[in-house]
């Protein structure tokens, strides 16, 4: 038997959904021989969470220069393949237990 599906409202839209997605996205500075690094966790049902993504992923363009086709690409590649699966995120199931 299958268990039921959990609907929570998406904190920016206000729109219920069965699939609240939330990631961190870290944003990388690089200044000649000096980093800075930034995370911030994202969270969002999928049509307001890829947006945020594809930001993540332009903004990093910029400014992560070497980085990011090592890894701001693929990580946000990897984020906007699992923003499809349904059902919620992880850390989303953790933090309403």
């Amino acid at each position: 038997m299958r268990e039921p599906t959990l609907i929570i409202r998406c904190p920016n839209c206000g729109k219920a959904s069965d699939s609240i997605k939330c990631y961190r996205m870290v944003s990388v500075i690089f200044i000649f021989i000096a980093a800075q690094i930034r995370s911030k966790n994202e969270i969002g049902c999928p049509s307001c969470i890829r947006p945020k993504i594809i930001h993540f992923m332009l903004i990093n363009l910029l400014t992560a220069n070497i980085a990011w086709p090592l890894a701001i690409f693929p990580v946000g590649l990897f984020y906007l393949a699992i923003s499809y699966k349904s059902g919620h995120s992880p850390i989303v199931l953790k933090n309403i237990e």
